[in-house]
């Protein structure tokens, strides 16, 4: 819901269209593991929670510290005993924040896009425009925030 607020507030499409999308990818990855062992997966109020930046620079500043908690929480939700198949997939979320994420919010914070690979960006961009159905569909499920995290590690224990 904030990669929405945000895109729509400031009429940007990227970073944010690519990462919604990314993050929808991620909350299926967790979602399919709560179907596997039988749990509900958690009501998403995202949306209660949003904060609007003052400018896109705070946005992206914003979007670096998310990232680095992000990985924070997979790592301790890894200190626990948790099944292979749940390790895999938070093994793969903390490196897609570190590996992608985080890289994307540092590019953008510091205004050096050279590292980034914009022409995945631009198709990814190309791609949502051309089947420009509203970005709010494509993260109805979760919200990428703590609070999306956190309803997940209740359940975490649970396995």
């Amino acid at each position: 819901a904030e990669y929405v607020a945000i895109s729509d507030e400031f009429k940007v499409q990227e970073p944010f269209t690519s990462l919604i999308v990314a993050e929808t990818s991620h909350a299926d990855a967790l979602a399919n593991l709560f179907d596997k062992y039988g749990l509900d997966v958690p009501e998403d109020t995202g949306e209660d929670y949003v904060v609007m930046p003052e400018s896109l620079q705070e946005a992206y500043e914003i979007g670096v510290q998310a990232e680095i908690a992000n990985a924070q929480l997979y790592e301790d939700y890894l200190n626990q005993d948790l099944p292979a198949n749940v390790e895999q997939v938070l093994n793969n979320l903390m490196d897609a924040s570190l590996d992608n994420h985080l890289t994307t919010f540092e590019a953008y914070a510091s205004g050096d896009l050279s590292e980034l690979d914009l022409q995945k960006t631009n198709e990814l961009t190309q791609f949502n425009q051309n089947f420009r159905m509203p970005v709010t569909i494509l993260c109805g499920k979760f919200t990428h925030c703590p609070h999306f995290y956190h309803r997940f590690s209740k359940i975490f224990r649970q396995i």
